[in-house]
């Protein structure tokens, strides 16, 4: 096809929708107006950027005739994809570790939420719009701390000592050894945890305390060959001259305590292994208001020797309770005076719940019966009993009658059975010697015979202190061959000296009678 000339053309610079273009189709010459050109093309309208003029097009202008649509690609932290709908999918790319604290409480919420930091105690944060920086504020150490991570760390020490200062706490924060001695003066000494060990080398004592207050706590402590504590008092029972021990583990001593005049002791939760001397725990002079072992053990005690080893010393009270001593069976839990000489007059020893199964013979010169001590509880040993038992058996020992009615005390050899807190007399008295009121049952049996002649009316009756107790006036008939079986009880509130026998009487005349058979318990 040639071109064909339509006419000269004059040059305009824009168009109107009413504007008509010319064209041939098949040599026929027609024309269309601009507006409906652009409806034929598709490109009515008009493509512009929007929003911020600063940001970066989508749509990239080249020249007035074209354009280019830029990709989206993925950056740090951000991922791009084809979504399933075919639409453009930005996600965050973000992770955290799987330990700590996290910062975004949950990477799959639709929202991210971040957590702000604040300060605690001690600490400010500042924010000067781009950083975050961290200060410390600086809280004061208390005076009376010391932080301890090696024996140079003390402030007071001599080649051989360490002296405490009064009234510092000394916090161990490591395990360190030491040779010299520690003099306490009432200081106080904590493990940092329950790690941390405290190893004295020396073969002395490792804690002198001396007429004050010592407390120890939360620590491991070695002593192989030496003592671990000694206490030393005034001589005047001042309570403030002890030690105060709590949660500590001995690995191993000689010897865990000697305590001299000293005013109390209180140890709680401790455990002593492999404790190779004689003696655990020793007392000796005037001692104070109260010595207390609670939840304590000491393990491994060689043959023969002694837990807790009171000599002669005399104290106000003491308590042992929930107390294990484990070792040779040949050992000694307890030793001390007879007849409650370690307990002064009206005060009390008291020994519960403890364990000495591993023992054969748990006690020295104390006894579970000794008026001034309390055992209850404790494997290994009997309870301590308020007890009184005697007896007559086959007696023909004739009791003189010398008045009709009136009551007399049976004449008969009795015997002892058993007594604990009561003292027995072979004439027919328990008597009553420990210090404390008690409330106890008294029974009597009996079988009454008259010494001759027919039936007779014969009583039987408990008397107190040589007073006859009316309500145990009990009635039977006897004769010379045929006894009278007559049982009578009673109750009693118990003081010191208190004493009951067995008295009879013959209602019908004054023929003698005879205690053919008799018991009497008290507990």
């Amino acid at each position: 096809m040639t071109s064909q000339k339509i006419s000269e053309f004059n040059v305009s610079t824009s168009l109107n929708n009413s504007d008509l273009f010319t064209f041939v189709v098949n040599g026929t010459n027609k024309s269309i107006a601009f507006s409906d050109f652009q409806t034929a093309l598709g490109v009515t309208g008009s493509i512009s950027q929007a929003g911020d003029l600063l940001g970066t097009p989508v749509l990239d202008v080249v020249s007035p005739t074209e354009y280019k649509v830029r990709n989206i690609e993925p950056s740090k932290g951000i991922l791009a994809s084809v979504s399933a709908e075919n639409g453009v999918n930005l996600a965050c790319n973000f992770s955290q570790s799987a330990t700590g604290i996290k910062l975004i409480p949950d990477l799959g919420a639709v929202q991210y939420k971040l957590k702000t930091i604040q300060g605690g105690e001690g600490i400010s944060i500042d924010d000067d719009g781009e950083t975050l920086t961290l200060n410390s504020t600086g809280v004061a150490t208390p005076s009376n701390l010391r932080f301890i991570a090696s024996e140079s760390d003390f402030e007071n020490q001599t080649a051989s000592t360490i002296t405490l200062t009064p009234g510092i706490f000394y916090q161990i924060g490591a395990s360190f050894s030491t040779t010299k001695n520690f003099i306490t003066q009432g200081a106080t000494i904590e493990g940092l945890d329950s790690a941390t060990t405290l190893t004295y080398t020396g073969t002395g004592t490792m804690f002198t305390n001396t007429n004050d207050i010592f407390r120890i706590k939360d620590i491991f402590i070695s002593c192989a060959s030496g003592t671990v504590f000694e206490c030393i008092g005034d001589n005047s029972g001042n309570a403030n001259h002890r030690i105060n021990a709590n949660n500590v583990v001995v690995t191993e001593c000689v010897k865990f305590l000697t305590s001299t005049n000293a005013g109390a002791q209180v140890f709680s939760t401790i455990e002593v292994r492999d404790m190779t001397g004689p003696v655990g725990i020793s007392f000796s002079g005037v001692l104070g208001v109260v010595y207390s072992f609670s939840s304590f053990g000491i393990f491994g005690l060689t043959s023969g020797a002694v837990a807790v080893d009171l000599g002669s010393s005399v104290s106000e009270e003491f308590e042992m309770s929930n107390f294990i001593a484990s070792g040779d069976g040949a050992s000694i839990a307890l030793s001390g005076l007879v007849n409650s000489g370690n307990i002064t007059s009206g005060n009390l020893g008291v020994v519960t719940g403890c364990n000495f199964a591993d023992l054969s013979s748990p006690l020295s010169g104390i006894s579970t019966s000794d008026i001034r001590w309390d055992f209850v509880g404790n494997a290994g040993l009997d309870d301590s009993l308020n007890d009184g038992l005697m007896w007559v058996q086959g007696s023909s020992t004739e009791t003189v009658i010398a008045t009709t009615g009136v009551p007399v005390k049976v004449n008969d050899v009795w015997t002892d059975e058993a007594t604990s807190r009561f003292t027995f007399d072979s004439n027919g008295r328990l008597t009553y010697v420990g210090e404390r009121p008690v409330r106890l049952p008294i029974d009597v049996t009996s079988a009454i015979l008259a010494a001759s002649g027919p039936d007779k009316q014969v009583t039987v009756a408990i008397a107190i202190n040589g007073s006859v107790v009316s309500p145990t006036v009990k009635q039977g008939t006897a004769s010379s061959s045929k006894a009278a079986s007559i049982t009578t009880l009673w109750q009693h509130t118990f003081n010191t000296n208190d004493y009951v026998e067995v008295f009879v009487t013959n209602e019908t005349d004054t023929v003698n009678v005879i205690g053919q058979q008799l018991i009497m318990r008290i507990n």
